[in-house]
């Protein structure tokens, strides 16, 4: 992070038009450099460190119910937009939105999967 700092004022320099292709190729490799150092710089910071543990398995029925009730919540959320057919649409989006995310959410709690991307 040091050398990203300390070279940073230098990284837009070489790209202004009055330096041409020349100066692109040097802002390439400057880049390049700055990348290889960055590279190694974490490769050495995690050289010894025990991999992650695997995530336990979060495909529960609170998951399946609020994938369900998510999908009925966006076929009904669409036509909730158009007159006449919202009347139908949107009393039957409305619950099944809230219950998708309170179907996650409960699943998420229950199974420590709240900094889950993939949860």
């Amino acid at each position: 992070m040091r050398t990203i700092a300390v070279n940073r004022p230098l990284y837009p320099e070489p790209a202004k038009p009055a330096y041409g292709a020349a100066g692109q190729a040097r802002q390439q490799q400057f880049a390049t450099t700055v990348t290889q150092a960055l590279q190694a710089l974490v490769a050495a910071k995690t050289q010894g460190l025990p991999a992650p543990a695997k995530a336990s398995d979060t495909d529960t029925l609170l998951d399946k119910v609020g994938d369900v009730a998510g999908m009925v919540a966006a076929g009904a959320g669409g036509p909730a937009s158009s007159p006449g057919v919202d009347v139908v649409a949107a009393p039957a989006a409305t619950p099944a939105g809230t219950t998708a995310l309170t179907a996650h959410a409960i699943d998420m709690i229950g199974t420590d999967s709240h900094d889950d991307p993939n949860a």
